[in-house]
């Protein structure tokens, strides 16, 4: 909820920006959850929103943190659409191997010293809150890109990710829409848990009476 923290225009427009970036964020993983052709599109408009606006505020100059999402949200898309093309128009679910589990560490590590850092050298001056915020920044960008290869074990790691967002606006005594939003994440996430395990089981499926146990 604070990616719009230093737009100068206003408490007013500053509140309706989060709303619709927030409404749009739950759109798309709920989008995601049903594997529609469409779920880049609300995450997308999101990005462009909040970078029209940042420039919009004076802010014209764009760090590589700022492009990761959008950077993101491109590759994801295409992914998105030249699997569903390749599979019959719905994209295949599948487990994620011990080496993409080792290449999401590493994206996640690298995309926190993106977001968070300039270098490692300041760790000792910045401290471990904000070290837990930008692992905590990068860690959607991680999902999203198991999302987009069909990874079902992305969501466990959605879900996960959005409980604890939960339990910080919390206990931090976030405003009600911040709660709100946070418990919203949660039930598309867990949604998205569902329906991509379901899926999973349904293609094994075929699997299984071809080649029953024992044969």
């Amino acid at each position: 909820m604070d990616w719009f923290g230093d737009f100068t225009g206003g408490t007013g427009l500053l509140i309706g920006l989060t709303v619709a970036l927030s409404a749009l964020t739950i759109a798309s993983t709920a989008l995601f959850a049903c594997r529609h052709r469409w779920a880049w599109l609300p995450l997308g408009a999101g990005v462009a929103l909040f970078l029209l606006f940042g420039l919009a505020s004076g802010q014209p100059e764009l760090g590589m943190g700022d492009l990761l999402l959008p950077a993101v949200c491109t590759y994801g898309a295409w992914r998105w659409w030249s699997g569903r093309r390749t599979h019959g128009g719905m994209l295949p679910v599948r487990r994620a191997t011990a080496e993409e589990w080792g290449i999401g560490a590493g994206l996640l590590v690298l995309f926190a010293l993106i977001k968070g850092f300039s270098g490692l050298e300041l760790l000792a001056v910045i401290g471990p809150d904000l070290l837990v915020h930008a692992v905590l920044s990068a860690l959607p960008l991680v999902i999203y890109l198991g999302l987009a290869y069909g990874i079902a074990d992305a969501w466990s790691i959605g879900v996960g990710f959005a409980l604890l967002n939960l339990a910080s606006v919390t206990a931090a005594g976030a405003p009600n829409l911040a709660v709100l939003y946070a418990a919203a994440s949660v039930a598309a996430y867990l949604l998205g848990l569902v329906k991509w395990r379901t899926a999973l089981r349904v293609q094994d499926r075929p699997r299984e009476l071809a080649y029953p146990a024992g044969s």
